[in-house]
């Protein structure tokens, strides 16, 4: 049993039919067993939230729009914790000091780092996109991470 957490752009991935990564994705999603738990972060509410304000196109807002509605309903949202903002701390402050990122770019990397202590602290497996993600399996060996967009 493996419980796996969506990040947003897999989220995107699914909703987006014209995605070049929009099959790779809906067959993993397919190939889960019974046995396996997938679930989103709250970042990812808040992202979807961002991405619906943002959108231009009536279409785009309507398939943002149900997908948010209709992972709402069917996966669990995990909260932040103390426990994933203690390793937060740890994890940004490693980030920072391996790859000696400034202040921009650890601004821009902070949700995700918060993502990646969620999936640490929950024992989860991170599902995303995002190259930053493998920089991040280098600072903490039990992060576990994967990319179904490939």
């Amino acid at each position: 049993m493996t419980t796996y957490l969506i990040d947003t752009n897999i989220i995107a991935y699914l909703a987006d039919a014209d995605s070049p990564y929009h099959e790779n994705v809906r067959a993993r999603f397919h190939a889960l067993s019974q046995e396996d738990t997938v679930c989103i972060s709250i970042l990812t509410l808040y992202e979807l939230h961002y991405s619906l304000a943002k959108a231009a196109a009536q279409d785009t807002i309507q398939a943002i729009r149900r997908t948010k509605e209709q992972l709402s309903a069917m996966l669990p949202c995990l909260p932040l914790t103390e426990s994933g903002a203690r390793l937060f701390g740890e994890l940004k402050m490693r980030y920072q000091q391996q790859f000696q990122a400034k202040k921009p770019a650890l601004d821009r990397a902070t949700v995700d780092l918060i993502i990646a202590s969620t999936a640490i602290a929950t024992d989860s497996v991170l599902v995303s996109n995002d190259a930053l993600y493998a920089r991040i399996q280098t600072l903490w060996p039990d992060f576990k991470w994967t990319n179904w967009a490939i």
